[in-house]
């Protein structure tokens, strides 16, 4: 608890707030403001009454300002240009938006109103690519991370909220889920491969969005979003792109990463949950738009793109494992 108070500490009725004396504080030059700042906070009293106070939107701190030291209203506080908002965990917080690249918490400064209208966007991890250069065939791309968007939605004011950002999953492996309150995304499923040595296969995996198929394999299903692309084996040596953003349980076809989804929560069009590219042995397939990785041809696939769940690159016998789906985000908008 962060107190202001009028305290004696060696001198007669000097103000102090968090830790910081405000000088002159009877303000024997009347009229004149008098303050004291530092990176968390301003403050600003004029003739004993405080006038502004200014926080950091990552101050977090919990204020108790005696009546009889206030004036109303407190201009800098009431309303806020933007509402404060205290969160823990890798999150980004510019004005009414707060992207989390990571799990924490969020909550908002108790105001006027004892609820708070948000947009919620909640993107999980994307699949991990498949394929590896020492016993498996070509490789899938690993499905984009799965996507909710929930508008209007009621937050209590004073209450922190827990959030879950899924990572993105390693060769072969399905993305992790994102979630906050009740809203889940799925998290994208794995690309396929075909092992000549045992000869095994391993279908693409089913996901928020599904996995392509590796050589002789199958693909994987979306539930929030299209399903993985069959391979090519007919006509060349070709990996199913991941599946992406659109119509659960639509297919797409060809090598390229299915694009995904675009949301403009942050003020702009922006992309998530990007398939990664299937691997060929003649040519390199882009990931999709929303962080997708690219197929590999002789060189090393790319991951998919953290902060947007974009799923990772398949690769083919002359490279290393499929790459990694990237790690997905929940963007919380205020109203």
């Amino acid at each position: 608890m962060t107190e202001f108070a009028r305290q004696k500490q060696g001198r007669a009725n000097a103000f102090f707030f968090n830790g910081l004396e405000l000088a002159d504080p009877e303000n024997k030059q009347k009229n004149t403001p008098k303050s004291v700042k530092s990176n968390d906070f301003k403050l600003t009293l004029l003739n004993g009454r405080l006038t502004q106070l200014s926080l950091t939107l990552q101050q977090q701190l919990a204020m108790t300002i005696p009546e009889q030291y206030k004036v109303n209203p407190l201009p800098s506080l009431y309303p806020p240009a933007s509402p404060i908002v205290f969160v823990t965990g890798n999150a980004i917080v510019t004005g009414r938006v707060t992207v989390f690249l990571g799990s924490g918490t969020f909550k908002i400064a108790e105001g006027p109103t004892p609820t708070v209208q948000v947009d919620i966007l909640v993107v999980a991890g994307g699949g991990g690519g498949g394929g590896d250069a020492s016993t498996q065939g070509i490789g899938g791309g690993g499905g984009g991370g799965g996507t909710v968007f929930a508008s209007n939605v009621s937050l209590t004011a004073g209450q922190a909220y827990s959030v879950t950002v899924g990572n993105g999953g390693s060769w072969e492996q399905n993305g992790g889920n994102s979630t906050f309150l009740t809203y889940t995304a799925v998290g994208g499923g794995a690309g396929g491969a075909y092992n000549f040595a045992s000869p095994s296969k391993k279908n693409g995996a089913n996901g928020g969005c599904g996995g392509g198929a590796g050589l002789r394999t199958a693909a994987g299903a979306g539930s929030q979003g299209g399903n993985g692309a069959p391979n090519n084996e007919a006509t060349s040596q070709q990996g199913g792109g991941g599946g992406a953003g659109g119509t659960p349980g639509v297919p797409h076809s060809g090598g390229a990463g299915q694009d995904g989804k675009a949301y403009t929560i942050t003020g702009s069009t922006v992309y998530y949950g990007g398939g990664g590219g299937g691997s060929s042995d003649t040519t390199v397939f882009p990931g999709g738009l929303g962080g997708g990785g690219t197929g590999s041809r002789d060189a090393p696939p790319t991951a998919g793109a953290n902060g947007f769940g974009g799923g990772g690159g398949g690769t083919n016998r002359g490279a290393v494992t499929g790459a990694s789906g990237g790690s997905g985000t929940v963007i919380i908008r205020i109203l």
